[in-house]
């Protein structure tokens, strides 16, 4: 997954969303990762896998849900 620091982000911004068509990219800020930047394909995979996982947690079968990172959507 490639990496990206806000500024930079907010500098090649167009270029940033072609790159996220292919690959998602962290965000980061004062090092620190803030969001990822994924297509659409991608962050639908996503959510079905959350969603199997959320089943999973509420009937007992996993102990703990993971915390996802702010997530920005990509057409």
């Amino acid at each position: 997954m490639k990496q990206v620091a806000s500024r930079e982000a907010k500098n090649r911004f167009g270029e940033l969303l072609d790159t996220a068509q292919i690959t998602p990219v962290r965000v980061t800020k004062k090092g620190k990762v803030v969001g990822v930047i994924m297509s659409v394909r991608h962050y639908e995979q996503l959510r079905g896998a959350s969603l199997a996982h959320s089943i999973l947690a509420e009937t007992g079968f996993l102990k703990t849900a993971a915390r996802v990172p702010a997530v920005f959507v990509v057409h």
